[in-house]
């Protein structure tokens, strides 16, 4: 051991000097390659997400720009024309299946649906931000300008209430809900940011391609590319802007935003495929089908003795279809028959209260099985019913006697009403309490606790603190 010692000490003397030497520093330190890290140096198969994202979204843009005329005015005459000519001879080739005035037809109500829709969630987001500024507004004010509001547009029928004020009732019934979900807002909003940047990537992606596609295929397709576009551009941006004062560094600081930015893409990406694929079924393609489908009787048996005007049924009906020279009047009074079925600000009054509706059904559930509870305690046994189905069962009791005059009541029913009742008195009841003092310092502490149970952080994959 000791021979070997004597032979390995000048190596080992030899290699502790040039380790410590500046030639290491010179020759060996400069070749290393630097770590790649998620913060600094995005792996390959990130950067190439990235810049196909971006080229998909510059595709986008060029086709608008060319859709407004801004290629008109940018481009010389000669290119324009060549332009042109090939524009020309891809529609030729790409004609969509069907009637193109009821395709067209569809495409303008599903943008004034999906417009009216982004409109809402743009006003129930600012009176989110209107409780964050302003929170010791009482509660019940804001409940009462959204029920109201909320029962002249679903309640009265449209040719009974003119159009504007139906929009403004629209957008009052929103701005105010998102001043009375203020608080839950407050409580989640590090959770929620996922939620609104899958909400602007989905009406995104419904907006825009409907003013520079033509048929169904092209649509659907162009709604899911645009959209997942949208969202892996933004996921896969890079973590450290260039420039020092960037509102990204700035908007980065947000524990919502850091959530996203560190989440995986895969799952975010499958979330928002499901939430398009969603709205499509449910909205977008029962519209298309119906509008395209619907066969009309002839001109001479659907007029009818005194019929109003196209002219008036267009402005009753708070829609702008000019006539124009080559096109026939009985073919502009079927687009009106057609558009007499479809309400686009109940529409998109259904597409905004979609997701509040949810949350609602959730505190709902929750305290109709506590109200479940406490019927069935107080009220003794349960009868059996047919089927054995025990949601259907009844009860008889005291409690059950004052509340329905010693009748069996439907312990569902029973349950469903009392649950619904007690789901907005708790609420205002809470949020009243909170406003008589700091309502900030109280909010921030249920912010902290629900941040560390939320499940959002282990379903996106960020396992790290964040």
């Amino acid at each position: 051991m000791f021979f070997f010692f004597l032979l390995s000490y000048p190596y080992v003397y030899v290699s502790m000097h040039f380790l410590s030497s500046p030639l290491y520093t010179v020759f060996v330190l400069r070749k290393k390659k630097p770590v790649c890290t998620s913060m600094s140096n995005p792996p390959y198969g990130t950067k190439v997400l990235r810049y196909a994202s971006l080229a998909v979204l510059g595709g986008y843009a060029v086709s608008i720009g060319y859709r407004i005329g801004l290629a008109e005015r940018l481009l010389p005459t000669a290119l324009y024309k060549r332009l042109v000519h090939t524009v020309e001879a891809v529609k030729e080739r790409t004609t969509p299946i069907g009637d193109p005035r009821r395709l067209a037809l569809a495409r303008s109500h599903l943008t004034r649906v999906y417009t009216l829709a982004s409109v809402g969630m743009a006003a129930f987001c600012g009176g989110v931000l209107a409780f964050a500024a302003r929170p010791h507004i009482p509660i019940v004010l804001p409940v009462l300008t959204t029920v109201i509001p909320s029962l002249l547009v679903v309640g009265v029928p449209r040719a009974y209430m003119l159009r504007g004020y139906r929009l403004l009732c629209f957008a009052a019934t929103f701005a105010s809900a998102g001043y009375a979900f203020g608080p839950i807002g407050w409580i989640a909003q590090d959770s929620l940011f996922f939620f609104l940047l899958c909400t602007v990537c989905t009406m995104s992606g419904l907006v825009v391609p409907l003013f520079i596609t033509r048929g169904f295929i092209s649509y659907l397709l162009s709604t899911q590319l645009f959209s997942l576009s949208l969202l892996v551009s933004f996921i896969t941006a890079p973590k450290e802007a260039r420039l020092r004062y960037s509102p990204f560094n700035v908007l980065k600081t947000q524990k919502g935003v850091r959530l996203i930015l560190r989440a995986d893409y895969n799952v975010v990406v499958t979330v928002q495929m499901l939430a398009g694929i969603l709205i499509l079924a449910l909205h977008t393609l029962p519209v298309l089908h119906y509008v395209v489908t619907r066969e009309l009787p002839p001109r001479s048996r659907s007029r009818r003795a005194g019929a109003p005007p196209a002219s008036f049924a267009s402005q009753r009906h708070g829609r702008d279809e000019p006539t124009s020279p080559t096109t026939p009047d009985a073919h502009t009074e079927d687009e009106l028959e057609v558009l007499a079925d479809l309400d686009d600000v109940l529409e998109a009054f259904c597409i905004c209260a979609g997701w509040s509706y949810m949350l609602f059904r959730v505190l709902h559930r929750v305290t109709q099985t506590c109200m479940k509870r406490v019927i069935v305690s107080n009220g003794g046994a349960v009868g059996s019913v047919a089927g054995g189905a025990s949601d259907n069962s009844s009860v008889s009791g005291p409690l059950i006697g004052i509340m329905a005059g010693d009748r069996r009541v439907d312990v569902r029913t029973a349950s469903a009403v009392v649950s619904t009742g007690l789901v907005f008195l708790w609420y205002i009841k809470v949020i009243s309490l909170l406003q008589r003092q700091d309502p900030g310092a109280a909010l921030d502490q249920f912010r902290y606790v629900c941040d560390s149970m939320s499940p959002l952080r282990y379903l996106l994959g960020v396992s790290q603190d964040f």
